[in-house]
Order: structure tokens, then sequence, then C-alpha cells
């Protein structure tokens, strides 16, 4: 709830946020549903939702897979006598009717679809998507990076700790195995194969973070196991809570403190709204303006426009736009005005 990364980009509504859901529930119920088979249905459906919603989810298949081969052997399936074959094609129904109803589009022009699957895929093995490279060190490290930076190093130092004890908790209890296993497929197979496009976009680490929280809680608790059996906690279990409890405020102290600050910044006034209030007091009404990419620049009411469409704004300007191709370091930005050019 309190992740920097993703508090962040919740502000721009991007579809990694909702896809970050839809997998996350897909892979809950996937845990759920390797005992009771009806819920495979559901996780199905919403696994394939998640693809629908940004085709980066597809590893969501993993676990859904794994899940159904699992559910063969549960106690339910063999009670009521249902065959491999029928599982398998309820399973892969219920993600068909996902597809239909999240992403029609794939059924009515597939080859357009797939070759654009195609190009975005191989469109970040020069370094990631030509100018908006942002770093030079292989994909996995960059995720690894953003996830650092994104949940703390409390929360990070936490998750990989939960990571190591479940790794453990898997060793020791044969029970247990296959549920670890279905938690850890998706995040490590989406780790690696995002790692592998050199894709440099932070949202993409989206997914990652809700597994991080539950590495994170399965870390203090793995903590407190160790402070209790070398500090001899038993005796005094509610020193043992405080410590837990102060841990736990210190990993999401960190990053609350970046969100709230982020979101002290989204309150001020943006810099594209101080250039145009400093153009119209220094620069007359009627002068040409030529910029580059409108959409980072000062949003000026162009002279075609008699009734200004910008709030608080009263002068008009003639607006010419050159390049406009996309986001540049630099953005060019010309006045011209009598005998004055800027």
């Amino acid at each position: 709830a309190v992740s920097f990364l993703h508090v962040r980009n919740s502000h721009f509504g991007v579809p990694d946020i909702l896809m970050t859901l839809l997998v996350s529930l897909a892979v809950w119920l996937c845990i759920i549903g390797q005992e009771k088979g009806w819920v495979l249905l559901g996780a199905s459906f919403v696994a394939a939702l998640a693809f629908t919603t940004k085709w980066t989810a597809l590893p969501a298949a993993l676990p859904l897979a794994l899940a159904t081969v699992m559910c063969y052997n549960s106690g339910e399936v063999k009670a009521v006598r249902i065959s491999k074959a029928t599982i398998v094609t309820m399973v892969a129904a219920a993600f068909g009717l996902g597809l239909v109803i999240g992403f029609p589009q794939l059924f009515l022009k597939p080859n357009i679809y797939l070759a654009f699957m195609q190009a975005q895929y191989a469109s970040g093995e020069a370094g990631g998507f030509d100018i908006w490279q942002v770093d030079t060190v292989p994909g996995w490290v960059f995720y690894l990076k953003t996830i650092y930076t994104g949940l703390g190093s409390v929360m990070t130092v936490s998750s990989v700790l939960g990571l190591v004890g479940i790794v453990m908790s898997a060793l020791r209890e044969r029970h247990i195995r296959f549920s670890i296993t279905l938690l850890l497929a998706f995040p490590v197979v989406y780790w690696v194969l995002m790692g592998s496009t050199r894709h440099y976009f932070v949202r993409y680490a989206l997914p990652l973070v809700p597994f991080c929280a539950v590495f994170a809680a399965q870390g203090v608790d793995f903590l407190k196991e160790i402070l209790s059996r070398w500090l001899k906690f038993d005796r005094s279990p509610w020193i043992l809570r405080g410590v837990v409890g102060v841990i736990v405020a210190v990993a999401a102290f960190s990053p609350l403190q970046s969100s709230l600050q982020f979101d002290h910044l989204l309150n001020q006034k943006d810099t594209r709204t101080l250039a145009r209030e400093w153009i119209e007091v220094n620069i007359p009404s009627g002068s040409k303006i030529a910029i580059d990419w409108p959409i980072h620049g000062p949003p000026l009411c162009p002279k075609d426009k008699p009734v200004a469409p910008i709030p608080c704004s009263s002068h008009v300007y003639e607006v010419t736009t050159i390049g406009g191709v996309g986001c540049r370091n630099t953005t060019l930005l010309t006045i011209e005005h009598k005998d004055m050019s800027i």
C-alpha cells in the first residue's frame, strides 16, 4: 500500500497497475485451486484477463498449468471422478472466455497483434527502445535496482530474507513445497523474461511488487523465529512483538516517505504552466512561437482558436509545431517578436 513504485504509477493510471492486481489474484486462486478444482476456473479466467490487459502477463499461465496438474491428484477431483482431459478442457475454456471478453480484437485481426507483440519484444535488443534507454546494465540488474528503489532498503532486505526462508521451508516440509512453487513461478519467470528483453521501464517491475511484499512479510516472520531462538524471548513475548513491530514500521517508513514526497510534488504548479505564465508576462500577445512536441511544452493558446481553451490564459499566439516526433532530450522553444528572437 505504501510502496513508492506502486503509488507513483497508480497516479498515472498505467495498465500495469490493473495487470498487477489480476496477476496477484490469479496466482492466489491457483494456490487455492490445487485443492479445490473449481477455483481453477476463476484462476484461468483472471489470468486471461491479466494477459489481455498487458501481454507481459503471459507467465501467469505457468502457475495455472502447475495448479491444474496438481489438481489431478486432489481428493476432491478423485471423489467426483473427473478425468484429466475434462479438467484441462474446462480450464482452457475459462481462459478462452477471458480472452474473448478482454481482448476480442485478437480474434478479429490476429496477424496485426501478433506482429506487434513480436516487434515489442525485439525493440529492446539494442538497450531499450532507442532514445528511451535509461541504463546500460543488463535488464535483470535494472529490475532489481528498480525494486530496491521502489520498495526501500529495509523491505528489499526483508524480501530477500523471506525468499531464503521460503526456500528453506520448502526443503524441510514437502507438503508445502508445491504451494511455494506456485508462489515463485510467476515472479521468477517474469523477471527472467523481462530482464532478457532489456526494456528499461520501471513500471514493468510492478507485477513483482506484491510478491516482494509477501516475501518481506515472510522475511519478518523468519527474522522473528531467529530472534526468538537466539535471544530467547519466549519468556517475554511482548518484547519480541515490539521488536517485530519496529521492524515493520521501519520497513514501511522509507517507501511511505517517498510516496508522500511524490504526492506533494504532484500538488505543485507544473513547470509547463510556469513557462506559459512567464511567456504571457514577457511576450506580447500575437507573437510567433514555434515549439517542438507541445505535450511537453507550455500550453499556449493558438491564434486559430480565439476563445482560449487554456485555463487562466489571456494571451493568443501564432503557434507553429515543428518536429513533434517524440520525447527528445531537449525541447526547442523559439519565440519571434519584431526584432527579437529567443
